[in-house]
């Protein structure tokens, strides 16, 4: 099933919907900044809340569902170049996930692909992971400077 929304920078506020590829809104995504920032993704089933404090130096957002933590995704320190660190069900990006094409690996399978086509961003999967994978990557793309 490929998703998409419209490309557009980040923000803390933001809100904005993501469609199925029949134009039906399956997600609906609210960043807000409240003691630091807050991206809340909806869905028919259920909630998934990222979340960071204005105390960390470097940009983390652990991930939640039902207010209990499923994940993280930070950036760590490196004196040499950008390097992050995704600790969530084993999801890593193949390719440069700062470019507007890469593919989203599970255990050594393509299990999403993220594009970015005619200024609408598409991600490719099945898999409610792999989107809430996908926003976190734009979350902390959205903090690094």
């Amino acid at each position: 099933m490929k998703y998409y929304y419209d490309d557009h920078i980040l923000t803390w506020p933001d809100h904005f919907v993501i469609c199925d590829e029949d134009g039906n809104q399956v997600f609906e995504v609210s960043c807000k900044l409240s003691i630091g920032h807050v991206m809340t993704i909806s869905s028919s089933g259920g909630k998934r809340v990222l979340s960071d404090t204005i105390s960390s130096w470097l940009p983390a957002f652990k991930i939640s569902e039902e207010d209990k933590e499923i994940g993280v995704m930070k950036r760590v320190f490196s004196l040499r170049f950008e390097k992050y660190d995704f600790l969530f069900h084993g999801l890593y990006v193949r390719g440069d996930f700062l470019d507007s094409n890469y593919d989203i690996m599970k255990a050594g399978q393509c299990v999403g692909h993220y594009e970015v086509v005619n200024n609408r961003i598409i991600i490719n999967t099945d898999d409610l992971d792999v989107i809430t994978f996908v926003l976190g990557i734009e979350a902390l793309k959205s903090l690094r400077e």
